[in-house]
């Protein structure tokens, strides 16, 4: 979470699955090709996108909404080789790096050991 969106609240939603329906949600929009990271300050390649949306909301979680975008796929981290993804919003092209958080590692919710075997 952060001043807009706390933690608990639905960040980014994002389709995946199928190409099909991302591409629907697209209307006719073109992912992104190359952003600006906004932690970094460094324009950097998009591998893959997939269209979904973000919330926005103003300090303290006021007047949320959502607005279009893509998750994106950076090239993963040269010295750890660990995957790297961001949210980038229609409005400004601008992304949010992903951070995996080391408490999921451990958290049983997270584990998805409560989903059916053919779910998990």
């Amino acid at each position: 979470g952060d001043f807009h969106v706390p933690m608990g609240a639905t960040t980014f939603v994002a389709v995946c699955s199928p190409p099909e329906a991302s591409e629907a949600l697209a209307q006719g929009r073109h992912p992104p090709h190359q952003v600006l990271v906004r932690q970094t300050h460094a324009m950097e390649p998009v591998l893959r996108s997939w269209r979904g949306f973000g919330t926005l909301a103003m300090q303290g979680f006021r007047a949320p909404s959502w607005a279009g975008g893509w998750l994106v796929q950076f090239q993963d981290d040269a010295s750890t080789g660990d995957h790297r993804f961001g949210f980038v919003w229609d409005r400004n092209q601008e992304a949010v790096m992903l951070r995996w958080v080391a408490l999921q590692d451990s958290s049983p919710f997270l584990q998805r050991a409560w989903l059916p075997e053919g779910i998990r």
